[in-house]
C-alpha cells in the first residue's frame, strides 16, 4: 500500500551525523519497526504509534525535539506531531 502525500512537507535539515546515531539506538533499543511505502508529505495511519526523539538525539540535535518517530521497514521518518505528517527521513 503507497500512502501518498497531501501536501508539501516541512523543510526540516538534519545534520548528517544524526542518521548513524539514530540507526544505531533503534537497533539497540529494539524500536518496532513498520511495513509499508510511506513518502515525505504523507500522513502515517492511526495505528503507527508515534515515539519521541529519544534524549540522547535530543543532546546533540536539539532542533528535533518537537518532533516523534516510527521506524519503516530500514528507515526512520521524522514526524510532525501535529499533523502526522511524514517531514523527513533518516536513511
Amino acid at each position: 500500500m503507497l500512502i501518498t502525500p497531501a501536501v508539501f512537507a516541512d523543510e526540516l535539515v538534519i545534520d548528517e551525523g544524526v542518521g548513524p546515531e539514530f540507526h544505531t539506538y533503534v537497533e539497540r533499543e529494539k524500536v518496532r519497526t513498520y511495513e509499508g511505502d510511506i513518502v515525505v508529505g504523507a500522513e502515517v495511519p492511526d495505528d503507527y504509534e508515534l515515539v519521541p526523539v529519544p534524549d540522547v538525539i535530543i543532546t546533540k540535535y536539539p532542533k528535533l525535539r518537537t518532533y516523534r518517530y516510527v521506524r519503516v521497514g530500514p528507515r526512520i521518518a521524522i514526524i510532525s506531531p501535529s499533523s502526522r505528517k511524514v517531514v523527513r527521513f533518516i536513511d
